[in-house]
């Protein structure tokens, strides 16, 4: 569990990853937080201990890399595989969301903007796969989607992506890399 005590506990950990980044040893770091699948009293245990500790991490590893003349080097990507339900289950929590998921990136070339959005009943709504406006012809972003326009924005080498094949909805990749970076 991320508590307050061991994130901050991770402070020697960060530098040493920084100093692997700084060495050139170092291309990504993955953070792991399993404690999100609460489905009773989200409010009370949710927001103010797991997220709260959660961007409390976060903002200590851009505020270190920028400190330390790193901010350039570090994109920090964060992520879920699902949502929450738009209402409350009968023990004040929510439950598994299918309909939408939030992927954040935060690095100095990142524009600030939502890419997509939900309709009323907190279902995504479709995208034109080019210009990524909405658009009732277009289609449902996934996840995948994000990954492959990660990979674009990393220059990851198309042979190694065919090794490590992912299936997207149909969004333009290069668009979508390009409208992350605002141009």
């Amino acid at each position: 569990k991320l508590s307050k005590d061991y994130a901050e506990g991770l402070d020697p950990t960060i530098e040493i990853l920084l100093d692997l980044v700084e060495l050139n040893m170092l291309r990504a770091i993955s953070l792991s937080e399993g404690d999100f699948d609460t489905h009773g009293s989200n409010g009370q245990n949710q927001l103010p201990s797991i997220m709260g500790n959660y961007f409390d991490l976060v903002s200590r590893i851009r505020t270190r890399a920028i400190e330390r003349g790193l901010g350039d080097k570090i994109l920090i990507v964060g992520g879920s595989e699902f949502s929450r339900t738009p209402n409350l289950n009968g023990g004040g929590g929510t439950d598994h969301w299918p309909g939408t998921n939030t992927v954040f990136l935060l690095g100095p070339q990142i524009k600030s903007q939502v890419i997509g959005q939900s309709n009323e009943q907190w279902f995504a709504t479709p995208l034109d796969p080019t210009n990524l406006e909405p658009n009732a012809n277009g289609v449902i972003p996934v996840i995948a989607d994000f990954h492959l326009a990660l990979r674009q924005m990393l220059g990851i080498k198309p042979e190694l992506s065919s090794r490590f094949p992912l299936t997207g909805s149909g969004i333009d990749s290069n668009a979508l890399a390009k409208k992350f970076l605002g141009s």
